[in-house]
């Protein structure tokens, strides 16, 4: 299901809800705040993806090629809100968030 917000710049799809998880395609030359070391979600989605019954955050980043994820709950509690003139945004450091794509190759994987 497309997941969209209304931000002062008018209404934005900012992601995807899958199961209990909202993925978000994100770039981290763009997105990713680097004086905060955070990323960030509007946090009028907040309470929205609650009603979803959503627990997780998932970021798929275009131009590193990672995966990151982090539970609504900790970004509800470690987050701290700014706005930077897109509207008001809940940010969590990178620390809380936990990489996906570091796996290892199967003895059987073609690479």
């Amino acid at each position: 299901m497309v997941f969209k917000i209304v931000t002062p710049q008018g209404l934005k799809r900012i992601g995807e809800v899958k199961g209990d998880t909202l993925i978000k395609h994100v770039q981290r030359s763009r997105h990713f705040h680097r004086k905060f070391k955070a990323w960030g979600i509007q946090q009028e989605a907040i309470p929205r993806l609650e009603r979803l019954k959503v627990k997780h955050i998932r970021l798929e980043v275009k131009d590193t090629g990672e995966v990151l994820v982090a539970p609504l709950e900790v970004l509800k509690a470690r987050g701290f809100s700014f706005d930077f003139g897109h509207g008001k945004q809940i940010f969590l450091r990178e620390e809380y968030w936990q990489p996906l794509n570091n796996r290892q190759l199967s003895l059987f994987e073609v690479v």
